[in-house]
């Protein structure tokens, strides 16, 4: 995470301190006519993508398209240069995924996750600073803008999430928040011996936004967007799953220890499908810390649960158009 938030923040510094010096040398172009800045509006839909402990990111080539949900955004742009737009904008999205769906029974490295049976849906509001670096500078007055060019996006997000899961059919079998419940001792004590686990995550959370993307002219006032771009977050809770499970009797209700260890559920609680109770007997059979019936390595304390190493990551793709509101604003000057 280190080394990626330091490249991020060079080619931060780059886009923003050497744009002039980058479009004489790269372009071939001097830039000796003003540019003139605008204000645009823009709205658009798009999709939602989650990669995480539900759904590794080295699972697949791309993240599991059965489970990609709609997002809606909208925005206010504004032109600060021949190359650079800022958009303040806000967007609604969810993620989900499933243990029962994703994780093959058969396959050694997806066994484990099948056993695990977790599964969760998340509403994530997100409220953005985003730069967009035009990669052919577009200059002079807003209609002799380039009628295609290809963008970098970077910046900066905050958003809000509460992930929730379906109980099983003893608690109703109805969609519960599942931060409330502390599936993984999360601001709990031990009884055993008083030490903490692991303080609480917040549902707000900070992401920085990474992509890249096509940009086209419509029309004088319309131009089209089409970008991907990666949410690198700080958090490995937008699931619920991150580090190893709880000791059973430390967990405060009877739903709590249910949604924490779903291990022995015979029947996938999101979609009714029958799960196959056949590779249970690869790892055997234990109690819990109230006693219960339990896979051999799931639902005892320090068990893992998920990958804590590995923060979670969300991908969205957006289409949207933007409508040039008013022009002649000056642009301001980077040196």
């Amino acid at each position: 995470m280190k080394n990626v938030l330091k490249g991020v923040c060079i080619l931060f510094s780059l886009l923003l301190l050497n744009q002039q010096s980058f479009a004489q040398s790269f372009w071939h172009q001097k830039p000796k006519i003003k540019d003139i800045g605008y204000y645009a509006i823009d709205g658009g839909i798009g999709a939602m993508n989650y990669f995480g402990d539900l759904n590794p990111l080295a699972q697949y080539a791309s993240t599991d398209l059965s489970k990609t949900r709609p997002a809606f955004t909208i925005g206010m742009m504004r032109k600060m240069s021949s190359r650079l737009h800022l958009r303040i904008g806000a967007q609604w999205g969810r993620l989900m995924a499933n243990d029962f769906q994703a994780a093959d029974p058969n396959h050694p490295r997806h066994r484990y996750r099948y056993m695990r049976n977790a599964h969760f849906r998340n509403n994530v509001y997100e409220l953005s600073l985003i730069g967009y670096y035009d990669l052919k500078p577009s200059q002079f007055v807003y209609y002799k803008r380039q009628n295609a060019t290809p963008y970098l996006v970077l910046g900066l997000a905050g958003f809000y999430h509460n992930p929730i899961a379906k109980t099983p059919e003893e608690f109703g079998n109805r969609w519960t928040s599942l931060r409330a419940l502390s599936t993984e001792g999360q601001g709990l004590t031990r009884k055993s011996d008083g030490s903490k686990y692991g303080k609480k995550y917040s549902n707000f959370q900070i992401a920085i936004p990474i992509g890249a993307g096509l940009k086209f002219k419509l029309t004088d006032r319309m131009d089209l967007w089409f970008d991907v771009a990666y949410r690198i977050l700080f958090t490995d809770y937008i699931d619920d799953v991150s580090g190893n499970y709880a000791n059973a009797a430390d967990l405060p209700s009877d739903l709590s220890r249910a949604m924490a260890n779903r291990t022995m559920e015979l029947t996938d609680a999101r979609t009714g499908g029958t799960r196959d109770i056949k590779i249970f007997d690869i790892n055997g059979f234990t109690n819990d810390g109230v006693g219960e019936l339990t896979i051999n390595g799931f639902g005892n304390d320090g068990d893992k649960r998920g990958e804590k190493s590995n923060s979670d990551v969300y991908i969205v793709t957006n289409i949207h158009l933007s409508y040039i509101l008013n022009v002649g604003l000056k642009c301001p000057k980077f040196r």
